[in-house]
């Protein structure tokens, strides 16, 4: 519902909605509590990359099936809304700095998002 009135809103405002495209496909995640403690993460879930396209930003930036996105810059993510939320027009071709959960360890990627076909 939120998404859709974002998109409403650009609509109106734009007259189109530009989107950026990642390449992946994802899934919520509920992060465990060892997790949230050992990286002090507010919130509780987070979004899994389930696939990477080839020839997408996420393969460039180096994202990998598996990969937890917790952070978008300083913005937590823990849904799917909240990713297309901030896969606006305004970051296509401006490099972004998505942090992600790989195992034990918390990292950061910087991808350059590029506008949805």
């Amino acid at each position: 519902m939120n998404t859709a009135k974002l998109i409403a809103g650009l609509l109106l405002k734009n007259g189109k909605v530009s989107r950026a495209f990642l390449g992946i496909s994802v899934q919520v995640l509920d992060i465990s509590r060892a997790a949230l403690r050992t990286h002090q993460l507010t919130g509780t879930r987070g979004v899994m990359v389930a696939h990477v396209d080839r020839s997408g930003p996420a393969m460039k930036a180096g994202l990998m099936p598996g990969d937890v996105i917790v952070e978008w810059g300083n913005t937590r993510v823990e849904s799917i809304d909240d990713l297309h939320r901030l896969l606006t027009g305004d970051t296509i071709g401006r490099e972004c700095v998505l942090t992600v959960l790989r195992l034990e360890k918390k990292i950061q990627s910087t991808i350059v998002p590029a506008t949805l076909q």
